[in-house]
């Protein structure tokens, strides 16, 4: 009995954990569609989920590690992304994984109970709008703060930034990757998202981009 009991423990001790639920873009999009989601389980407590901002392999990009004051964790999930450049990477199957990871999320912010969430505690989010906006940005930064987050704003940039003292685009985003783990960007000019992902090492959103695109309204 002894034996078969121990037996017994090993097999259960053996036994892998949950593998978690993956999503890959269609290979059909352009190297920008650099999506991939990965949910917890869905027998993981939800607090538990952190997300990872981590480069894609189809579009390289700079990894950036977790804090140094988390250590690691098997229940951690991650969420992998590229650039956000225009709607037209995303499918219907992308899009609703994202919406799952959204109720997510906001289920973990309601949950907090008034304490700040640690779910993006140690990333540094940089918005850099060339335009005024109102409800873009203030979108983009109350999420990175409610979910434990820290911003650096940049609102006018294009009248009070080096720009008014002719840097140019690409300059400005060499800069400002240096301070941060993923940038906004507003600009006036339509492509201009796409010229600084070519730059930047780290993901970069389109909060719009003049008479282009705008994927995240």
């Amino acid at each position: 009995m002894a034996v078969v009991q121990k037996v017994r423990r090993k097999a259960n001790q053996s036994k892998p954990p949950p593998t978690p639920k993956t999503l890959n873009p269609s290979s059909g999009h352009s190297p920008m569609a650099a999506v991939r989601v990965i949910l917890p389980h869905p027998h993981l407590p939800i607090p538990s989920w952190r997300p990872q901002l981590k480069p894609s392999s189809s579009y390289p990009r700079r990894a950036v590690a977790a804090p140094a004051s988390l250590s690691p964790s098997p229940l951690t999930a991650s969420l992998q992304l590229g650039d956000v450049i225009e709607a037209q990477q995303f499918d219907r199957q992308v899009l609703n994984e994202i919406f799952e990871v959204a109720r997510e999320m906001e289920a973990v912010e309601r949950g907090s109970h008034g304490f700040r969430s640690r779910v993006l505690e140690g990333y540094l989010m940089a918005t850099l709008f060339y335009e005024p906006s109102t409800r873009t940005r203030l979108s983009f930064e109350a999420a990175m703060r409610r979910l434990g987050g820290e911003v650096l704003t940049t609102e006018n940039a294009r009248e009070f930034s080096s720009a008014a003292k002719g840097e140019t685009l690409e300059d400005t985003i060499r800069t400002v990757e240096g301070y941060s783990d993923i940038i906004v960007l507003r600009h006036f000019e339509s492509g201009a998202a796409r010229r600084a992902a070519a730059t930047a090492e780290i993901p970069v959103i389109n909060a719009g981009d003049g008479p282009g695109q705008h994927p995240t309204q």
